[in-house]
């Protein structure tokens, strides 16, 4: 009898979906759902594997609370973690309000729920920095730090520009009282564009 009840426990715990690693194929940022591809195979009772279906319209969690959120660039490639709801989220989904289950579905494949950003050993995300708190899209950065901001792209960052600007400013002339001369206003425009690589 206790390998009859093991037998039927690997069976159940086989067959639930709780947590499972995937990969987004699509995503819609109106809907804010995407398809996702999970990374694990079914085992199947010879033994053989098979690759699980495509998970379709799966809500996307974001970082949010009140009138504020935080939205990341998503696309086909990302890797994420699936959470599966304990129950049917399809009622859920289309009304943002409490309701019961349309139907007896448990931990099912069609109730993903997604988390963006899980990476791999060889993931090409930058090492975390101890005590800082790094943003970036691309090449464009922000590091907060315990004392310091940066704020940089590849090129320059903006410490950079703000000591270039005064360096400019120091070395401006002026004719009379109020009026640049040539030369000063094509520093200052230099300096403008500079700025414009950086900041909007």
């Amino acid at each position: 009898m206790a390998d009859v009840l093991n037998d039927f426990k690997k069976d159940v715990f086989r067959t639930m979906n709780c947590v499972k690693i995937g990969k987004i194929i699509s995503f819609n940022g109106i809907k804010k759902s995407a398809q996702v591809q999970i990374l694990f195979k079914a085992v199947n009772a010879d033994g053989t594997f098979t690759s699980l279906p495509v998970l379709v319209d799966c809500p996307i969690f974001t970082l949010q609370g009140g009138a504020s959120a935080i939205q990341t660039p998503i696309t086909a490639g990302d890797n994420c973690l699936v959470l599966f709801s304990d129950r049917n989220i399809d009622l859920w989904f289309q009304t943002g309000s409490e309701n019961a289950p349309s139907n007896s579905r448990c931990h099912d494949l069609s109730d993903g729920i997604v988390l963006v950003g899980l990476n791999a050993l060889n993931s090409p995300m930058s090492a975390y920095i101890a005590n800082t708190l790094r943003m970036f899209n691309g090449t464009t950065e922000i590091d907060l730090g315990p004392t310091l901001v940066t704020i940089k792209n590849a090129t320059i960052s903006l410490g950079m520009l703000i000591q270039n600007f005064i360096t400019a400013l120091e070395s401006l002339q002026v004719v009379g009282n109020i009026a640049l001369t040539p030369a000063s206003i094509a520093i200052l425009e230099a300096q403008k564009l500079l700025f414009a690589t950086l900041l909007l």
